[in-house]
């Protein structure tokens, strides 16, 4: 809280006043400095809010494009999946070609 400077010493009595009452007064030097602290932290503050809350926006909207991605190479993997795929293989290991081979 600010003190004017004409109400400073001894019997000062600490105001609540409201920004008409600090700006028609004048401030030492001391509160004055504290004062633009005070503004320039509170803008720095609102400014990281504000920053915040739109990197949290834009962070959820990468998570649903990431997912519908997904959701889209899940299918098409699923589609062209070889059937043995357990084996670890594409589908034409050495077992499916020797059981070509000897069936013609």
């Amino acid at each position: 809280m600010l003190i004017p400077f004409k109400l400073a010493g001894s019997a000062a009595r600490v105001l609540d006043t409201g920004e008409k009452m600090q700006q028609d007064c004048k401030m030492c030097k001391n509160c004055e400095a504290m004062s633009t602290r005070l503004k320039y932290y509170q803008a720095r503050l609102q400014y990281l809010k504000q920053s915040n809350a739109e990197l949290a926006e834009m962070a959820c909207e990468l998570v649903e494009k990431i997912e519908g991605v997904m959701s889209a190479m899940t299918a098409m993997l699923k589609a062209k999946a070889p059937r043995n795929i357990s084996s670890g293989g594409d589908g034409q290991g050495p077992d499916e070609t020797n059981s070509q081979s000897s069936e013609q």
